[in-house]
């Protein structure tokens, strides 16, 4: 896929864009998702057209929606969806295994940052579970649970 593909974009965000406002500009970042949800998304594309100089298309920015809440008695959530991607084709000159959620989960009290996505598995039709560390190390945590909020959200509250 060219690097102005949507997987590729949403790639970006997840990967480089949104760890960095996770864990640099975090505040600035949930009032995103908390005053202007409808538009946290088209943002976030916007930057990662911008990180690798692609041209935005409106109908893709509004694809990538930004939801928030609380995951337990102590942590709040702001996910950011993802398109759903095409499937991987191994034998592409760039494979992009796409995200299809992104995660920043808060500790009320002490404010601290936790970073994840779910994302497509290399084989299969499954997906993978990563997180990301504030110094980028991308981690993997291993086979992830079918791509829908609820089942992510039961993942994190289950990784805590």
């Amino acid at each position: 896929m060219p690097k102005h593909s949507l997987p590729s974009i949403c790639y970006c965000v997840a990967y480089y864009v949104l760890p960095h406002y996770a864990f640099n500009d975090c505040d600035k970042l949930i009032r995103k998702f908390i005053d202007d949800a409808p538009k946290a998304g088209p943002f976030l594309y916007l930057i990662g057209c911008q990180m690798l100089k692609a041209e935005p298309i409106r109908d893709d920015a509004l694809k990538l929606q930004a939801h928030h809440g609380q995951l337990d008695g102590t942590h709040d959530y702001f996910v950011l969806e993802y398109p759903t991607p095409p499937p991987v084709d191994l034998s592409a000159a760039e494979v992009v295994l796409a995200p299809h959620f992104s995660a920043i989960l808060r500790a009320r009290q002490q404010g601290g940052v936790a970073y994840y996505t779910l994302g497509q598995a290399p084989l299969g039709s499954g997906t993978t579970l990563r997180s990301v560390t504030a110094d980028g190390k991308n981690c993997n945590l291993g086979p992830g649970p079918g791509p829908q909020l609820d089942a992510f959200l039961a993942a994190l509250q289950n990784d805590r």
